[in-house]
């Protein structure tokens, strides 16, 4: 299987801010050159319905449908048993990173959410944070780095420095 660097966006509750950091943080990834990929965990899938021809035979029931053209494809399945965040990233082709938004109980690095309102501790292992991310840093263990939650060119520098350590790691 392809070793590629994998870290999670989480937090302990949902409306905390995930996607909108990720929407964020993305561009200024792609800006830097690098090509990531996207895992989003999710309760299920909605498939587009929108009359065209790929969403008609997706609705027939069939386990995979792939649509595919020269700018890019998308592949729908119905898996008998869910994938794992490892084997999804493995699908991926031509990435330099996945980040995977969700997935709480995975032991990979980790850049964890902590906002008011939403939640009120660390919910992920200490040893597996990159980050937090929060409004609240008096609730942030001592030794665990955190940047405000607005803090995304940051993050980035974080996000880099973790990558050129991975791969130094993998190279030996």
């Amino acid at each position: 299987m392809v070793n590629i660097p994998i870290i999670s966006v989480m937090a302990g509750a949902s409306g905390s801010g995930k996607t909108t950091l990720l929407i964020k943080l993305l561009p200024k990834l792609h800006e830097l050159g690098l090509r990531v990929g996207v895992v989003k965990h999710a309760c299920h899938i909605n498939i587009p319905n929108d009359g065209m021809d790929s969403s008609r035979i997706a609705e027939t029931g069939v386990a995979a449908v792939a649509i595919v053209s020269p700018t890019g494809s998308i592949s729908i399945t119905r898996p008998l048993i869910e994938p794992s965040l490892t084997e999804m990233a493995a699908s991926f082709t031509d990435v330099d990173l996945v980040i995977a938004e969700g997935y709480k109980n995975i032991h990979f690095p980790k850049i964890e959410i902590l906002r008011k309102g939403c939640y009120d501790k660390i919910y992920s292992p200490l040893d597996e944070l990159l980050v937090v991310m929060t409004d609240m840093p008096k609730l942030v263990p001592k030794g665990i780095k955190y940047l405000p939650l607005d803090a995304v060119d940051e993050l980035v520098f974080i996000i880099i420095n973790w990558l050129k350590a991975y791969k130094e790691a993998q190279n030996g």
